[in-house]
């Protein structure tokens, strides 16, 4: 499964970088705690090709 399958219900807004290389994807969702935002960063970080800031 790809990131695309797993997470389009989740979408907020897509963008394609001018030159067409990367994928720009904001995703909303409301957090309880900082270890609850910590711990969707770790998840995401197991999805193989996102980078995040």
């Amino acid at each position: 499964m790809n990131f695309d399958e797993q997470f389009k219900s989740l979408y907020d807004k897509l963008k394609e970088s001018s030159g067409g290389k990367y994928m720009s994807i904001t995703v909303k969702e409301v957090m309880l705690s900082p270890e609850a935002v910590i711990e969707k960063y770790r998840e995401m970080s197991t999805i193989e090709g996102v980078m995040s800031i």
